[in-house]
C-alpha cells in the first residue's frame, strides 16, 4: 500500500473503493435500466396499442401510468379508461411524408395546417396530406434534446413543438427549473429511472454501486418505483452512508417516507437489504476474520454462497463464555466440513442449553462454574422441550460433542473435568435403527397413479420418483444440472448427480421411462428461460430470473408432506401412518436387498462409503430370511431333509424371532432348530435329537466324531462296556447317515455360515 493510501481517512478510504467501484455509465443521478434487461422489465404496457415497457405498479408505461394519475383525479373509472386511452406516447412527426416536424393539430404541423386549411378545408388532413408532394430537406434541423425523440426542434427552441408544450407547463409550476431538470423528468415518465437528485455524494455513490450489483447479480424483478421510495427515504435520513444504521433501521423507516407500510415498499426494503450487503462486502470484506466477532454469521460470507439468507444465531446464548466457547466449535465444525444442517441442529442445542442455564437457580458465570450438576438439569430439560427420540437424541449428541471438544483442545482448562455427558446419559441412537423403509402396503398407496397425479407439480413428482426409484436425497435431487442424463456405450441411460453428504459424483442407472421423465422436464426448462441461461433441471420458480439457481429441498418436502397429507395413508391396520421423504431412500435399499441383489451392489448403487451405511437403510424382510432358510435342504439327526409344514416349530413366527434367524443355538457340527425357551430331553449332545438340522458346512466335524466314535465303541467292547457300545453305535449310524446326505447336496442345498447361498444352479453331487 502506497503512503498516499495509507494515509486516508476511513472516509476518505470508503469513497476512494466507491469511486473505483462504480464504472462510468453508472456515474450519473439518474440511472436507466440497461435495455433489455429483464431485471427491470415487466413485459409490455396494458394500454392496447402501445408498445414500451411496463414498469409501473397498474402494469403501465411511465407515461400511461402518468395520464391514469391525473384521470383518476378526475373521477374516471379504470376500465372505461383503459378503453379510450391514446397508446402513443412519445410525439410524432407530420404526417406530410418528408417532414419530421412535431405535429400542431389534426396531425399536421403548424405550417401544414396553414397550407391544408387554405388548400382543402373540405378534405381530411390525412387525405390531403398523403396527396401533396413529399418535403425534399437537404441540411434537416436538428432534433429534439428529449433522449429517444426523433422530431425536429421547433424554429430555435431545444425541443420539438409537443416537448416545447411540456416544457412551458413544467416552468410554470417549477420556475427555477433547468434543462437538466426537465429532461429528468421526462425520463422518469417514459422508462424507468431510479432518481438520485439531492442526495449526499457519498450516498449518491453507494447507490450507484447498489443498482450496478442488481444488474450484474440481481436474481429476481424489482420496480424501480419502490427503489424511488427508499431514494426519498435516504434524503430524509440524517445519516452519510447506508451502512451507518442497520439495514433492518432502514426498513422500518420506508413507512414514515411513503405513507405506507406495504405493497410497493416491498422493493424498497429490497434494496435497504441487497445494498446493506453489498456495501458491506465492497468495505468491509467477508470471510472469518469478518464474521467471527459478529453474533450473527452470515453463512454466504464464510463459503456457502448457497445460502443466501442463511444464518448462524448467536444472540440467544446469553452467556458471555457459552457464546465465545460456541463460536469457537462451530468454525471448527464447519472447518472439517460438517454440512450446515447440522451445524443448525448443533447451534439449536446450544441455545436450548443457554436458555436452561439463564432459569436455573444457580446460573454459571463462567465456565469453572460449569459442573455436572447443570448438565443433569438441562437434560430433564431437553426430555421435553424434544420429545422426539430422534431429535433429543441428536441434541444430546451435539452437547456432548461439544463438551468433549473443549476438553480436547483444552479450550477451557478451567471447565471441571465431570462436566462431561457419558455415553450412558445418550439414549441408544434410534437413527439407524430397522423399520424406516415403508411398508409395501403404504407404497401401493403412494405409488398408484391415480396418487400421483394429484401432486400439483409436475417437476416435484420427478424429484419424487428419483428418490423412489433411484434412492436419491432431496437435495441431492433438486440440485441436478440440465445435463445431468448421460448415455454409456450402449445407450443405457444413467443419472449424473452430485453426493453432497460424500462431496463427490456420482452415477445411478435409470430406466427409460424415468429418463423420457427427465428429457420431458429438460424441454419445459428450456422454454421456460429461452434464452438458453438455464442450468438447473429443477430451478426455483422465484428470484430465479435465468434459471441457475435451483428449487430448494425444503419447499420440495413441505409439499411432498402436504400431499402424503392429502393421500390420507394407513397401515395394514387402517391406522394413519406418517411418511417422511427420506424414507424413500430407506425404502430403495430395502427393495434392493429383498430383491436378492448383493449388497456391495445396493452399496454402489445408493453411493455409500461402507457397507456399515448400507446395512443401516437396508433391511432383510422376516420373509426374505425364512425364503432364503426353507430353500436351503436341511438334514436331521436321521439323516433325513427336514420339511416345514405348518406344524412345525420351524414355521411359527416365534421360530423366526428365537429360533434360526435371530436367536439360533450354534453346536460344534450344526444348529439345534429347538426355541431357546424349550427344554432339550437329549442327554446326547444333539446327534439324536429329531430337532438336529446340520449342513455340508460341518462335514469335517462329522467325519471327525465318527471316527472317535468308532473308537470308542471298539475300545468299550474290549473293556466289557455293551451299554455305552450300543449307544454310540445308534450315534455311529445317524452320522453315516448325515455323511451320506451332506455329501449329496448341491451347493444350492445348503447354508453356508448362517446364510444361504445364492446360486441356484445344480451340480455334480460330492464324490464319495
Amino acid at each position: 500500500m502506497s503512503m498516499p493510501e495509507r494515509m486516508l481517512t476511513p472516509v476518505d478510504a470508503a469513497m476512494a473503493a466507491l469511486a473505483a467501484a462504480v464504472r462510468p455509465e453508472y456515474r450519473t443521478p439518474l440511472l436507466v435500466p440497461p435495455p433489455g434487461n429483464r431485471l427491470f422489465k415487466f413485459g409490455h404496457c396494458d394500454i392496447p396499442g402501445c408498445a414500451q415497457t411496463a414498469w409501473s405498479r397498474r402494469n403501465m408505461c411511465g407515461a400511461h401510468s402518468l395520464r391514469w394519475f391525473h384521470a383518476q383525479q378526475a373521477g374516471a373509472v379504470w376500465e372505461e379508461w383503459v378503453t379510450t386511452a391514446s397508446p402513443h406516447t412519445a410525439p410524432r412527426p407530420c404526417l406530410v411524408q418528408g417532414c419530421e416536424y412535431g405535429r400542431s393539430g389534426h396531425g399536421l404541423c403548424a405550417r401544414h395546417v396553414k397550407r391544408w386549411r387554405t388548400e382543402r378545408p373540405d378534405a381530411q388532413a390525412a387525405e390531403w396530406a398523403a396527396m401533396i408532394s413529399p418535403i425534399h430537406v437537404a441540411d434537416p434541423p436538428l432534433t429534439c434534446t428529449i433522449p429517444r425523440c426523433e422530431v425536429w426542434r421547433h424554429g430555435n427552441l431545444p425541443f420539438c413543438s409537443s416537448d416545447q408544450k411540456r416544457w412551458d407547463g413544467f416552468r410554470k409550476s417549477r420556475p427555477d427549473a433547468t434543462l437538466e431538470d426537465f429532461v429528468g423528468y421526462v425520463e422518469r415518465t417514459s422508462i424507468p429511472v431510479l432518481n438520485l437528485s439531492n442526495l449526499p455524494p457519498r450516498l449518491a455513490l453507494e447507490v450507484q454501486y447498489v443498482f450496478q450489483s442488481w444488474v450484474d447479480r440481481g436474481t429476481k424483478r424489482t420496480d424501480l418505483y419502490g427503489w424511488n421510495i427508499a431514494m426519498r427515504a435516504l434524503r430524509e435520513a440524517d445519516e452519510t452512508s447506508i451502512l451507518d444504521v442497520p439495514a433492518s433501521e432502514w426498513v422500518s423507516r420506508i413507512g414514515t417516507a411513503s405513507g405506507r407500510a406495504t405493497g410497493i415498499n416491498n422493493y424498497a426494503a429490497m434494496f435497504f437489504r441487497w445494498g446493506w450487503n453489498e456495501l458491506d462486502v465492497l468495505l468491509n470484506g467477508m470471510g472469518w476474520d469478518r464474521e467471527y466477532p459478529r453474533d450473527e454469521w452470515r453463512l454466504a460470507y464464510i463459503g456457502y454462497p448457497e445460502y443466501p439468507k442463511r444464518t448462524l444465531d448467536f444472540v440467544p446464548i446469553r452467556q458471555p463464555w457459552l457464546r465465545e466457547l460456541a463460536k469457537r466449535w462451530l468454525r471448527h465444525r464447519l472447518a472439517l466440513g460438517i454440512s450446515v444442517t447440522t451445524t443448525g441442529l448443533d447451534m439449536m442445542a446450544l441455545q436450548h442449553l443457554s436458555s436452561c442455564l439463564e432459569a436455573g437457580s444457580t446460573p454459571p458465570a463462567s465456565a469453572a462454574e460449569f459442573g455436572r450438576g447443570h448438565i443433569e438439569a438441562w437434560m430433564a430439560q431437553a426430555a421435553i422441550r424434544f420429545p422426539v427420540d430422534r431429535t433429543r437424541t441428536a441434541v444430546l449428541y451435539a452437547i456432548r460433542t461439544f463438551l468433549r471438544t473443549i476438553h480436547q483442545f483444552q479450550w477451557a482448562p478451567e471447565l471441571p473435568a465431570s462436566t462431561m455427558l457419558h455415553g450412558d446419559d445418550v439414549p441408544r441412537d434410534t437413527r439407524h435403527m430397522p423399520g424406516r423403509a415403508i411398508s409395501e402396503f403404504v407404497m401401493a398407496q403412494i405409488e398408484t397413479p391415480e396418487s400421483l397425479a394429484t401432486m400439483r407439480d409436475p417437476a416435484y413428482r420427478v424429484i419424487l420418483e428419483l428418490m423412489i426409484r433411484c434412492g436419491l436425497r432431496a437435495g441431492d435431487a433438486v440440485h441436478l444440472g440440465l445435463e445431468c442424463l448421460v448415455q454409456d456405450d450402449e445407450g443405457n441411460p444413467y443419472l449424473h448427480y452430485l453426493n453432497h453428504k460424500m462431496k463427490r459424483d456420482a452415477y445411478a442407472p435409470v430406466d427409460d421411462e424415468l429418463a423420457e421423465r427427465l428429457r420431458q422436464q429438460r424441454r419445459e426448462v428450456e422454454d421456460r428461460y429461452s434464452g438458453g441461461t438455464a442450468t438447473k433441471m429443477f430451478p426455483g420458480r422465484t428470484a430465479n430470473i435465468d434459471g441457475t439457481r435451483a428449487t430448494t429441498a425444503g419447499g420440495f418436502r413441505h409439499a411432498v408432506q402436504e400431499w402424503l397429507g392429502q393421500l390420507a395413508l394407513t397401515d395394514e391396520h387402517g391406522q394413519p401412518v406418517r411418511v417422511t421423504p427420506h424414507q424413500f431412500r430407506h425404502t430403495f435399499g430395502t427393495r434392493l436387498i429383498n430383491n436378492d441383489v448383493p449388497q456391495h451392489i445396493v452399496q454402489q448403487l445408493m453411493d455409500h462409503s461402507s457397507p456399515e451405511m448400507t446395512s443401516h437403510y437396508a433391511r432383510l424382510h422376516d420373509r426374505t430370511v425364512r425364503r432364503a432358510w426353507e430353500k436351503a435342504r436341511k438334514i436331521n439327526a436321521e439323516g433325513n431333509e427336514v420339511e416345514l409344514d405348518g406344524s412345525h416349530p420351524l414355521a411359527a413366527a416365534q421360530w423366526l424371532r428365537t429360533g434360526i434367524a435371530r436367536a439360533k443355538q450354534t453346536l460344534p457340527n450344526g444348529y439345534c432348530g429347538m426355541p431357546v425357551q424349550s427344554d432339550c430331553a437329549h442327554a446326547n449332545p444333539c446327534l439324536t435329537c429329531p430337532l438336529f438340522i446340520t449342513t455340508p458346512e460341518f462335514l469335517p466335524q462329522h467325519e471327525t466324531q465318527l471316527r472317535t466314535t468308532l473308537t470308542l465303541i471298539e475300545k468299550s467292547e474290549a473293556a466289557g462296556h455293551a451299554r455305552i457300545a450300543e449307544k454310540n453305535r445308534q450315534i455311529a449310524g445317524n452320522l453315516t447317515r448325515i455323511i451320506d446326505a451332506c455329501k449329496s447336496c448341491a451347493p444350492a442345498q445348503i447354508v453356508v455360515g448362517g446364510q444361504p447361498t445364492t446360486d441356484e444352479q445344480e451340480r455334480p453331487a460330492h464324490a464319495s
